[in-house]
């Protein structure tokens, strides 16, 4: 594939609505098609579109491009570009009540066809590679709200499918190994991911306040695997599963107290702290297996495992900060605000100007 001219632009067209009442209710949709081109005089000896590439009749292969002896009279015109359609929906209900809920959707599709490389060891081509997915997401909160605070719980999932699912095309060059005549390689597999979230916010009294931030999500992968290779002239082993399963589960726990020191105990007036302990977990469940893989349907390649990547961290922490005053001045201060309360004032106005900040965590 060859791009003659390069277009590189996008246009876009929106549509959008919206109806409710201030602050009690409100409704709005929307449409936005967004069509990118990339090439408009792309050429390619290639024949079909969409997941299956095949060489005209008569193709003859060579080692190079300057020897393909039927390329030029078998270059045919190929635009090259994808459109995006997006859809979405959004609400919120809120008013007098304490209760306040929104939702929003998005469905999005993509069509079209991208460039891809592909290579057989020592060869490469570019190929016109079909793009055709629908994306998927909602995101859902209800809030309660009380004088002294506020509790949020919140639902995410997003949905992805790629409805093409591979990619098989035609060897133009001379194959260096027998049997090496056609590639196939996997594109974009499908996948979701979901996620609970809470969130806290309450006032302990006039001076403490925690907070607390945690969520709860999964992602799953399990698209059928490809076979190995489509040589036929390579004996493999059967795939030791059918696909990944691949499975991640995603844990965040974030809690934090902050006040004013001094509402507990005086001589630490003005001194704010902060106390927090935060956790993260990622739980890859994904199977591992041993693979007997071969390089680019030319050679066995030998036996790999997958490796499933995941970690668990934890960190408590405390930091603060106050005005900067030496113990002398601390002192004077409070032995003068019995007779001069004025001159304790001017003290601190003197003395907030500059302020010790710490911070300890493990």
């Amino acid at each position: 594939m060859r791009g003659q001219g390069v277009l590189g632009f996008a246009l876009i067209f929106a549509l959008g609505f919206a109806t409710g009442q201030s602050g009690r209710w409100e409704v709005d949709a929307g449409y936005v098609a967004s069509p990118y081109n990339r090439y408009d005089t792309t050429v390619t000896p290639f024949l079909g579109n969409g997941s299956s590439l095949a060489l005209p009749a008569g193709w003859v292969r060579a080692g190079s491009t300057q020897l393909m002896s039927a390329l030029d009279s078998s270059l045919g015109g190929y635009d090259l570009g994808t459109t995006r359609d997006r859809w979405s929906l959004a609400g919120r209900l809120g008013g007098d009540s304490r209760w306040k809920t929104e939702l929003h959707f998005s469905h999005e599709t993509r069509d079209g066809d991208r460039l891809r490389g592909s290579n057989f060891v020592t060869t490469a081509s570019q190929l016109a590679a079909p793009v055709d997915t629908v994306t998927d997401q909602v995101d859902w909160s209800t809030r309660y709200e009380t004088a002294r605070g506020a509790v949020t719980l919140s639902y995410f999932g997003s949905f992805f499918s790629d409805r093409s699912g591979d990619l098989a095309w035609d060897n133009p060059f001379t194959a260096i190994a027998p049997g090496a005549d056609r590639g196939r390689a996997a594109l974009e597999p499908d996948n979701h991911y979901n996620q609970l979230g809470v969130s806290l916010g309450y006032a302990l009294g006039p001076a403490w306040r925690v907070t607390f931030n945690g969520s709860l999500g999964r992602a799953k992968q399990d698209d059928p695997f490809l076979p190995y290779t489509t040589n036929p002239l390579i004996v493999t082993p059967a795939l030791p599963r059918d696909s990944l399963d691949g499975s991640v589960d995603v844990t965040h726990a974030d809690l934090q107290l902050s006040g004013d020191a001094g509402a507990l105990v005086s001589w630490l007036e003005g001194l704010r702290g902060r106390f927090g302990y935060r956790y993260d977990e990622r739980d890859n469940g994904t199977p591992r297996a041993e693979y007997t893989y071969v390089e680019s349907d030319t050679f066995p390649g030998g036996v790999e495992s997958n490796l499933p990547y995941g970690f668990r961290r934890q960190r408590l922490w405390v930091a603060g900060s106050g005005p900067k005053v030496s113990p002398s001045g601390w002192v004077r201060a409070r032995r003068s605000s019995s007779t001069h309360p004025g001159s304790t004032r001017a003290m601190r106005r003197a003395t907030s100007t500059s302020s010790t900040r710490f911070m300890w965590r493990v």
